[in-house]
């Protein structure tokens, strides 16, 4: 085996570790390791059986197989920052209607406390 394709396989590997890690520690949800393990295990496969890309740039009529790698990789890097974006719009949305409930809220306890402020001194004015 060469030692590129080693390296990556063992980059992979220790790719899929630092994750799993982040995990453990709580630094990452796993809903968003899962991609991150998806591109680790992707390493490790090319990297142990580069003869994959190989095919599979025949198979699509590409010439040199490192530009299909190169292509599946933007094609991958823009798919995950349209979901970062997705995911960002919905946090933003949830935080404005959490807000605007909040002030809501607010407003409702500072009546309450008025109307309750205001009967105490009616009933301390009545004695």
């Amino acid at each position: 085996m060469k030692s590129y394709l080693l390296m990556s396989g063992v980059l992979g590997v220790l790719f899929s570790l630092v994750v799993v890690w982040f995990i453990r520690k709580d630094h990452m949800h796993v809903q968003y390791s899962l991609w991150w393990l998806i591109v680790a295990a992707v390493a490790i496969l090319l990297g142990l059986n580069p003869g994959l890309i190989v095919q599979a740039a025949r198979g699509l009529g590409v010439d040199y197989p490192p530009t299909l790698l190169f292509l599946w990789a933007i094609v991958a890097l823009f798919f995950k920052a349209l979901l970062g974006d997705v995911e960002r719009s919905r946090s933003q949305r949830r935080l404005l209607r959490l807000t605007q409930r909040m002030v809501m809220l607010e407003e409702q306890l500072e009546l309450m406390e008025r109307r309750l402020s205001e009967r105490d001194a009616g009933e301390h004015e009545q004695r």
